[in-house]
């Protein structure tokens, strides 16, 4: 939307420099977007969003500026004619019904006032300037005249010459399959039935909104007129403008909504300069509405401006600001007669048709925030009580959980919560489960066969990851496959339901890179001295799990660690209680000071039976050093190695493992440390029957 300093003027005579307004209109909303010129030459173009429309005309924009800088406007623009009202007597032998709509619901309102013998000529240098300043080439007076109108009120205007409509009539109806418009830009655009139109007795003369026909403009020849003012649906027009990618200063504005009022105001004031500009005679006038529009009311409180804004805006100050909007106040009710608080008062306002944006209190508070201005409005720090969140442990270890197993390669998993019939008892194709459908917790109203019990581990979900994502790794490389998932499980336990909140790991490295993510996961959660593994198992682990080692907290069962048998590959898999380890995990992070001194580590590799697990080795390895009366502190003990070839016994496997020793205050003797070590393989001699292998 562009305007120049000497139109502005011409409707509101303000004083300022152009550059001082445009930096007063930006601050109260109304963007300008660049100034060119100087003086009364100054172009201003402004960026009206697409919530206001009235913005879209000289007069709407001279509206904003005599309210922002409390400058009186002019209450008519320059050049003005007035219309006669009344419906001008239809000459004898024309028709005095030459409009009909067919489609309402896309054009409810259509206003045409035929003019005859009009002198079409070069238009006046006051009215070429200012359409020339503006960037418009000037056309005859006819058709300068319909633009002038629309850049000043903001409704769109079209001339048709009458005398090249088939039947002197315009019929406002979709386009017809297959039709074609010559527009005035000379080119052929090629019609849809979801195309308004406006046409004649024969074909289409006008694409309606958008742009008129080749064949019915306005020229010098031209006698006699039929002016167009309308109000036609935004999004046919917007849809239309798009398809056919012509957009115009009169969809522009179609699109946005054009005022319903100013319709019949634009015309009148078009007519009016047709008369004084191109002479001619009144003698047809046709309206038909099926808009029907209602004003809107809406009811103002000022307490209600009070606590969105924070600031108290004097009754005189709402009431100047209102009207200079074109808000028009009803009634005010003061409280002051019943509460003896003139803060509290209640405005009754009538809402301006040229205003689609405004429709409810706040809209109103808004505007009233934006005349007033954004920076007289304080800043204030919120009245809101800051307290320190009390810390939640069930999130701080979930979180911390997560973290540490996603560092470690995992990827969390989120899967289904229940089961369907056919998975009750199978897991896949080659691992069955041992648990009974009695002992899973059944839906109420199952639909079918599927979803119809709650899953009672977490261990079967992570299979069915796992195949999914087996079928698309095709390299050695991305054979690696670890997920992890915590979640709840459900359990039947006599006649009730219990809830458990689970752990589930699944890792195709194998089982001791998954017992060695345990024991990462329970140092980081300072669990370091109370777990254990063991080869007594108490919890509860379905069928097809082998080389089950049960997993200890404070000598109190929290699941399992075990192997899954698979074609291709061993998975390790495991389910721990996790309301466990949430209940005994230590998060308190703790100094401990660096030991400087060196530690001293023995590799030791033990012959022991095939059934024997590591569990068992590292359990009576810890016993025996526990037991020593020698102060040779066990700093960490580690599985580094299995074998099994022709060095070993049939039966018996090669266990190899370190043990660390290292003293806070001394150094530690050789010597020392040997005969430790010797308790130690005596131990497991003695329990296990190991050798210790050369």
């Amino acid at each position: 939307m562009k305007i120049t300093y000497s139109i502005l003027k011409e409707y509101c005579p303000v004083a300022l420099e152009p550059k001082t307004l445009a930096d007063l209109l930006t601050r109260h909303g109304v963007k300008v977007e660049s100034i060119e010129g100087q003086g009364d030459n100054t172009i201003f173009e402004f960026e009206i969003t697409a919530n206001r429309p009235d913005c879209l005309s000289f007069i709407g924009i001279a509206r904003e500026v005599a309210l922002i800088t409390k400058t009186k406007g002019r209450q008519r623009p320059l050049r003005s004619l007035s219309v006669n009202e009344d419906k001008p007597r239809c000459l004898p032998n024309t028709n005095c019904k030459f409009i009909k709509i067919l489609n309402p619901k896309l054009c409810p309102m259509y206003i045409g006032r035929i003019i005859r013998d009009v002198k079409v000529g070069p238009s006046p240098a006051w009215l070429r300037n200012h359409l020339e300043s503006l960037g418009l080439r000037s056309i005859n007076n006819v058709v300068d005249i319909t633009n002038w109108v629309l850049l000043e009120t903001g409704q769109p205007l079209h001339a048709f010459d009458l005398d090249k409509l088939s039947g002197q009539q315009i019929i406002v109806r979709a386009a017809s399959k297959g039709e074609n418009l010559v527009a005035i830009d000379a080119k052929t655009y090629a019609l849809t039935p979801e195309m308004l139109v406006i046409a004649d007795a024969q074909k289409p003369v006008a694409l309606a909104g958008i742009m008129g026909g080749k064949d019915t403009e306005v020229t010098e020849s031209t006698k006699n007129i039929l002016l167009e003012s309308a109000y036609f649906n935004p999004a046919c027009i917007r849809r239309t403008s798009r398809q056919l990618a012509l957009p115009t200063d009169s969809s522009y504005r179609f699109e946005r909504i054009v005022d319903p009022k100013g319709v019949a105001t634009a015309s009148q004031r078009a007519v009016g300069l047709i008369l004084e500009l191109a002479k001619g005679e009144l003698t047809g006038y046709q309206s038909l509405d099926y808009l029907k529009y209602k004003d809107r009311k809406v009811t103002l409180r000022t307490e209600r401006i009070s606590r969105i804004l924070g600031i108290t805006i004097p009754v005189p100050d709402i009431e100047r600001i209102l009207t200079g909007l074109g808000i028009k106040i009803l009634s005010t009710q003061n409280a002051k007669r019943i509460t003896h608080d003139a803060s509290r008062s209640t405005l009754h306002v009538l809402i301006p048709s040229f205003r689609p944006d405004i429709n409810q209190e706040v809209d109103i508070i808004e505007e009233l925030a934006r005349i007033r201005g954004y920076d007289r409005i304080p800043v204030t720090p919120p009245c809101i009580e800051l307290k320190v969140a009390q810390s939640d442990k069930i999130y701080d270890v979930t979180r911390m959980a997560r973290s540490h197993l996603v560092e470690s390669g995992y990827n969390e998993a989120m899967t289904n919560s229940f089961l369907a019939l056919s998975e009750a008892n199978v897991w896949d194709k080659n691992v069955s489960v041992g648990t009974e459908q009695s002992n899973l917790v059944g839906l109420l109203a199952p639909d079918g066969t599927t979803d119809r019990f709650l899953r009672n581990n977490l261990v079967r979900g992570l299979l069915d990851v796992f195949n999914l994502n087996e079928n698309y790794l095709h390299s050695e490389a991305q054979k690696t496959i670890k997920f992890f998932e915590i979640s709840k499980t459900y359990h039947k336990v006599n006649t009730s339901t219990k809830e458990g909140f689970s752990l589930g790991i699944l890792d195709n490295a194998g089982f001791y890179s998954l017992k060695g993510a345990i024991e990462g996961l329970i140092n980081v959660l300072g669990l370091q001295d109370k777990i254990s593994f063991t080869a007594q198992n108490t919890a509860i682990v379905p069928k097809g799990i082998q080389n089950i080692v049960g997993v200890n907290l404070d000598n109190a069962s929290i699941g399992y660690l075990g192997i899954i048998n698979k074609e291709e590959a061993s998975i390790g898999v495991t389910e721990l209680d996790f309301e466990a380890i949430i209940s005994r995990a230590n998060l308190a992070k703790q100094y401990k000071s660096f030991i400087r001194l060196p530690a001293v580590t023995r590799d030791i590799a033990v012959v022991v039976p095939e059934s024997t697990a590591w569990a068992q080795i590292e359990t009576i390895s810890r016993q025996a050093l526990m037991s020593s009366a020698q102060d040779i502190p066990l700093e960490k003990i580690e599985f580094f190695d299995i074998y099994r070839g022709k060095q070993v016994p049939g039966g018996h496997k090669s266990i190899a493992f370190s043990l660390t020793f290292r003293h806070p205050t001394r150094t530690l003797a050789s010597g020392a440390v040997d005969n430790v070590v010797k308790t130690v393989v005596d131990a497991l001699t003695k329990d296990l029957k190991a050798t210790l292998r050369a």
